[in-house]
């Protein structure tokens, strides 16, 4: 007994093309190329952050006169948003942090 005379025409070493086999082929291959070009670009990325990196600038220090006498001590201070609120035990400050620039004085009248 020969397998070959068992087997039908089509099954016996004989390969048919089946309809879209080329076109799901180029998909597999285009896939794969374009894994492998993302893969480069990603890796080409981190790479460019790294060596383009910019150092933060520079904090500017801004000095706020704020009318007080000198040797006031500051007991308290409170940050809400942009507004700082400073407790000197007689007085209230509150300043704006982004116009830089005191907002409000409140005097604390003693009893």
């Amino acid at each position: 007994m020969n397998d070959r005379a068992e087997l039908p025409d089509n099954e016996a070493g004989e390969v048919l093309p089946q309809r879209g086999m080329k076109v799901l082929e180029f998909a597999v291959y285009s896939m794969g190329v374009l894994l492998v070009l993302a893969l480069f670009a990603l890796v080409g990325g981190i790479i460019w952050k790294f060596s383009n990196r910019n150092n933060p600038p520079a904090v500017e220090t801004k000095v706020l006169d704020l009318g007080l006498p000198a040797g006031t001590q500051v007991r308290s201070m409170e940050l809400y948003g942009d507004r700082l609120a400073i407790d000197t035990g007689g007085d209230i400050l509150v300043i704006d942090t982004k116009q830089n620039r005191v907002i409000s004085r409140i005097v604390i009248a003693p009893k």
